[in-house]
């Protein structure tokens, strides 16, 4: 038993030896808020931290939930200045401190935080002021302490007329001003803990007989200003008056909508047009003028849509200069001869419904859901990632003719054209049925398929491989609701539609087209599979089954379904609500689980088959969940996601599961929803509700390059074996790109080799390409004992006689 176990760790150190090189990919283009010290500009997106250094312009780092951070929808920013410190707060995870490169003790509930749901935050002094969901928690910053100190908290039982606070500001003399549904509440810091010193200004006072909606506030000097759906407040003597100006479209604005605002140091008001749905995370403006400045005189200065987003979400001044950020356009710096956009390269959304790889290695994603509305990370259109050039490009229905937001599926048909399809839609402007991108050419083309399909909610897209006789098809669409089913596809054109028999609902939501058998699996009545020829005739059942235990036959949710075959078997595998299961090429089912490895269908209940061993790794990691994503990579191994333990990997060369959760990887979520390898660069793909994930795994072919193509470069170069943090210097076919992970996408042909020699030219040893089809020295000879300091030559070379060089400093 000792030798199994040992066998285990080893056969588990050999999977995670193939894993390698973690990416994370989230929406930075959103941002919530912006905040700049010592040249270095912070970003609150809903997708991390960003750091953007102002000097060389450039976006340094991100740091997500992966990174340590609790939350990664980062609400809210402030500073300590003299202490290098930035407070940012989360939407769920309390309030991170980061200084000096990396992150404080945070601020959360266990220390002294009233709610981890931070909507705003403000410094004054040594006073740190949070703004919560559930009330107001004050705390004094004290250098002799390694965290802020608890003062005291405020609620609506002391001082607030609402304790859910949605924006706090301070003005110059020391009055804290905080607003919620409720009205505005403000105090002298000084006096905060009088409750009689509170003062309270209802909205019922700015418009007589109608209901306000406040959406932004902002304070400088005596001058307070508040947008809302009824227009625009200003008090000039705030807070020793309360008489104030309303603006709207009875007099100079072209909208009563109005978000945000800001008062600059001249007192100029800054504020867009828009509406802000903080429930959706959606910013609605539909007018063009995107900003405006009023001076204090009145005078209106505007830029409009041709100029700058209109998709404002806050204003600030960045070395005395004024800086705005939006909701999906990064953010903005006002230079001489106007505006001046910085904007992340990101994926479109965080959540990921679906992935396809194309025929040039991108990578293709989908953020929709199953409903007709919008949900509050997706329903943003689709993104695709270049993987060689770590870039992105992404379309929505505002800057492409994409037929709608809310694309749940995506395939990649025999031309290489990209069809995206949609859910149903209730949203105005949004249409229903198939995408089709076409980038094959100089100037891509956009197309729809909207006529001639089961019906143009579609609930998923897949290739035909063409493995099968007796039809000429590209892509295989399910559709899903009333007159559902599946509608096939070839050269952009529907040639045959057919009902899958017993499937009352009609609700096909994934589908596999193997090669000798078709599956087809139900949002509610489990699997339909057809083995007969061609493609299926409607009405017919001539070729259908389904299994015959209730698991599968008439009940639960198909999440997706594999295949994998090696050289002495192969199997369908099935992810279901009810369970994952097996069918091999006998058409034997097998039910995969914790507590028993497999058990065997025999046509009346399930039998044990295999067991586990004692310490053994099971699915799951042996935690109890539902597979969600399956995928068969290259190397025999199924990848299966979970709806809550991220991911187990299954070896067929060694039945062994592995499993990766938030735990033990840098996963950003244990929700996997889809798996997608690009077989180019070797990385495998996970969706998840919070982003996406890329992991390298390895080549499943060596990509079509010579030695020639790139200089052959060896990094890190010169190379200190005893200090690197490097366990090994890498030699890789061609100069990475900038922003890439060197040697990541970069392997050489099959059968190439590497020498190296010494001065002298005498052999050192011979390299041979490791799995990710590249070479790694580690400083050793042969025999496995350390080289001296020197220069050494490294010679590539294959048996096409192809040849290239280099030298390396080896430094000890």
């Amino acid at each position: 038993m000792k030798k199994l176990v040992i066998l285990s760790l080893i056969l588990s150190a050999v999977m995670l030896h193939g894993i390698r090189n973690w990416k994370t990919h989230t929406n930075t283009t959103h941002l919530f808020d912006l905040y700049e010290q010592d040249g270095t500009i912070y970003m609150a997106t809903w997708g991390g931290f960003v750091i953007f250094d102002i000097a060389s312009g450039e976006f340094v780092q991100t740091f997500t939930n992966v990174d340590g951070l609790a939350s990664q929808d980062i609400r809210a920013l402030a500073g300590f200045d003299d202490a290098g410190e930035i407070l940012v707060g989360t939407n769920s995870g309390g309030l991170e401190r980061y200084c000096d490169g990396d992150f404080d003790i945070p601020l959360t509930s266990t220390t002294g935080l009233i709610s981890e749901k931070v909507q705003d935050v403000e410094t004054y002094g040594n006073q740190l002021f949070v703004a919560t969901n559930e009330g107001l928690s004050v705390f004094t910053n004290d250098a002799d302490f390694p965290m802020p100190l608890k003062t005291n908290d405020f609620t609506s039982l002391n001082g607030l007329s609402s304790s859910d606070i949605q924006e706090i500001e301070l003005t110059q003399d020391g009055y804290l001003v905080c607003a919620s549904v409720e009205g505005i509440d403000y105090c002298h810091v000084d006096s905060l803990l009088q409750v009689s010193y509170w003062n309270h200004i209802s909205y019922n006072m700015f418009v007589t007989n109608s209901t306000i909606s406040p959406s932004d506030l902002s304070v400088k000097g005596n001058k307070l200003a508040i947008t809302s759906d009824k227009g625009l407040f200003c008090f000039d003597n705030f807070p020793h008056s309360l008489d104030f100006v309303r603006y709207s479209d009875d007099n100079v604005l072209l909208s009563n909508e109005t978000y945000p605002v800001y008062i600059d140091d001249e007192l100029n008001v800054w504020f867009s047009y828009g509406t802000w749905d903080n429930t959706s995370l959606l910013l609605v403006d539909t007018l063009s003028t995107a900003v405006v400045k009023m001076s204090p005189d009145g005078e209106m200065t505007t830029w409009d849509n041709t100029q700058i987003s209109t998709k404002i979400m806050g204003f600030t001044k960045i070395d005395g200069r004024i800086a705005t950020w939006t909701w999906g356009d990064g953010f903005y710096l006002m230079g001489d001869e106007g505006w001046i956009n910085f904007k992340p390269q990101s994926i479109i959304a965080n959540t990921v419904t679906a992935m396809a790889v194309d025929q040039k290695g991108k990578v293709w994603i989908v953020n929709g859901y199953r409903g007709s509305g919008t949900t509050s990370r997706g329903t943003r259109g689709v993104s695709g990632y270049d993987v060689n050039n770590d870039s992105w490009e992404n379309f929505d229905v505002e800057n492409s003719p994409l037929l709608s937001n809310n694309m749940f599926s995506v395939g990649v048909d025999s031309h290489n054209r990209k069809c995206f399809g949609t859910w149903s839609s209730a949203v105005a402007g949004w249409d229903e049925g198939i995408s089709v991108y076409d980038d094959s050419m100089n100037e891509p083309t956009w197309s729809t398929i909207t006529s001639g399909l089961m019906n143009t909610t579609i609930s998923f897209i897949t290739s035909d491989p063409g493995n099968r006789s007796g039809y000429n098809a590209d892509l295989w669409a399910c559709s899903y609701g009333n007159s559902g089913g599946v509608s096939v596809l070839n050269n952009g054109s529907v040639i045959s539609t057919f009902a899958i028999p017993d499937m009352s609902l009609a609700d096909p939501i994934t589908a596999y087209i193997g090669k000798d058998k078709l599956m087809f699996g139900s949002y509610h009545n489990g699997l339909r599979i057809y083995e007969g020829n061609g493609i299926p005739i409607d009405d017919s059942i001539e070729g259908w089954s389904a299994p015959d235990f209730s698991e599968l036959e008439n009940s639960g949710r198909i999440y997706a379904i594999t295949y994998r075959e090696n050289d002495w078997e192969s199997e369908y595998w099935v992810a279901s609500s009810n369970g994952l299961f097996v069918l091999d090429e006998f058409d034997n089912w097998y039910s995969l689980g914790i507590s028993i490895k497999r058990e065997k269908w025999d046509g009346n209940s399930w039998e044990v088959y295999q067991r586990y061993f004692e310490n053994e790794q099971r699915l799951y990691g042996s935690i109890t969940t539902i597979p969600t994503a399956l995928l068969t990579d290259p190397f025999d191994r199924v990848w299966i996601g979970t709806e809550s333990n991220g991911i187990t990997i299954y070896d067929g060369d060694t039945d062994t599961y592995t499993t990766y959760n938030t735990d033990n990887a840098p996963l950003l979520s244990n929700y996997i929803t889809a798996f997608a390898y690009e077989p180019i660069s070797g990385r495998m793909f996970i969706g998840t509700p919070e982003g996406l994930n890329s992991v390298e795994i390895g080549l499943t072919h060596n990509p079509v390059k010579t030695i020639h193509d790139n200089v052959v470069t060896a990094f890190p170069n010169p190379y200190y074996p005893e200090t690197s943090t490097a366990d090994y210097m890498m030699i890789v076919n061609g100069k990475p790109a900038i922003g890439t992970i060197p040697g990541s996408s970069y392997a050489f042909p099959a059968n190439t080799k590497c020498n190296i020699y010494d001065l002298s030219g005498r052999h050192i040893l011979t390299i041979r390409q490791n799995y990710f089809g590249f070479f790694e020295w580690n400083g050793n000879n042969e025999a496995g004992k350390k080289c001296s300091s020197g220069i050494y030559y490294y010679v590539v070379y294959n048996g096409d006689g192809q040849v290239d060089k280099g030298t390396i400093s080896l430094i000890r």
